[in-house]
C-alpha cells in the first residue's frame, strides 16, 4: 500500500549501541542515546520512533527495556506518545549546542567532602558542650572547646551512659 501509515522503519535508523557490562542499566542507555539525539539535532521534532516491539528486536533486548524508556522520556517532555499510535520526538523541542564547560570559580574555603567535617568553621562558643567556666584550647584549630562538662539543658536531652 503506497499510502500505509505503519511505522515499521528499522530500528538502527537511531543509531544506539548498548553497552551489556557496564554499570548504567540498558534503558538508562537507550533513553540517553535518544535524549542526546534530540538534543543533536539527529532526531528531528515530529518525527515518529520505531515501535517497541520492532526496535527491541533490533537491540536484542526485552520489550520493558525499550517501553521503560520510552515512558521515561515521555516524562521528561522528549517522547509523545498515545496508546496504540505512534511514539513521536515531542513537537516544538529544538537542537540545543554544546555548551561549553564551567569557568573555574573562585577559591572554596569550606570542604564539602562527605564524611569530614570542617571543624574550624564551626563556632564553638556555643553550644550544648560550654563550660560555665573552663575552657581549653583546641589541638588543631586554636579555638576555646569546653572542659567536658555537659549544660543540664543539654543532658536531659541527650543522657550519657
Amino acid at each position: 500500500m503506497a499510502g500505509s501509515r505503519t511505522n515499521s522503519g528499522p530500528a538502527t535508523d537511531l543509531l544506539v549501541e548498548l553497552q551489556r557490562d557496564a554499570q548504567a542499566p540498558l534503558h538508562g542507555q537507550l533513553a540517553t542515546a535518544i535524549r542526546e539525539g534530540i538534543r543533536s539535532g539527529r532526531l528531528r521534532p515530529g518525527n515518529s520512533l520505531p515501535p517497541s516491539r520492532t526496535l527491541a528486536a533490533g537491540l536484542g533486548v526485552s520489550r520493558g527495556v525499550v517501553v521503560e524508556a520510552y515512558q521515561q522520556l515521555t516524562a521528561e517532555g522528549y517522547l509523545a506518545a498515545r496508546p496504540g499510535g505512534y511514539t513521536r520526538i515531542a513537537p516544538g523541542l529544538r537542537a540545543v549546542p554544546p555548551s561549553a564547560p564551567p569557568a573555574a570559580g573562585p577559591d572554596v574555603r569550606i570542604d564539602f567532602s562527605p564524611c569530614r567535617a570542617d571543624v574550624s568553621q564551626f563556632p564553638r562558643g556555643r553550644g550544648c558542650a560550654r563550660s560555665a567556666g573552663s575552657s581549653t584550647r583546641h589541638p588543631t584549630s586554636g579555638s576555646a572547646t569546653s572542659a567536658g562538662t555537659v549544660r543540664p539543658s543539654c543532658a536531659r536531652r541527650w543522657p550519657t551512659t
